[in-house]
């Protein structure tokens, strides 16, 4: 863009705008971020990334926000958790979670209801 209106920027300089911009964007758009609803929705499907297959676990609030999601290449309790430990911190205590168009593991409801309910031991 800047070289169609003849100005060279090296990539380095590009780099240095990136590192001293980023936090003041990313502090703009945590200040306009809604605050995660009550309740959410909980779904896991298993995705290519890059030649691997990983579960992808995703959580998406009643209106549609994406509360959190997380790769793993495991389907277990303590990836289940690794996911579910930041949806409930931003969704506090009183969530409810559902599950999306199909069930998921049986590690994943275990996490769920251990989180959910304030039970969750580290």
């Amino acid at each position: 863009m800047m070289a169609e209106r003849g100005i060279h920027v090296d990539h380095s300089t590009v780099h240095r705008w990136v590192v001293h911009f980023s936090p003041l964007l990313l502090e703009r758009f945590n200040r306009r971020k809604r605050p995660v609803t009550g309740k959410w929705h909980v779904d896991e499907t298993y995705v290519r990334v890059r030649g691997r297959w990983m579960y992808l676990y995703r959580a998406v609030d009643s209106v549609g926000d994406t509360v959190e999601f997380f790769f793993s290449e495991n389907r277990d309790l303590p990836a289940a958790k690794r996911f579910l430990r930041p949806c409930s911190a931003m969704a506090g205590r009183n969530v409810s979670p559902s599950t999306a168009a199909r069930p998921i593991t049986r590690p994943s409801n275990l996490a769920i209801l251990k989180i959910a309910c304030g039970r969750d031991e580290h």
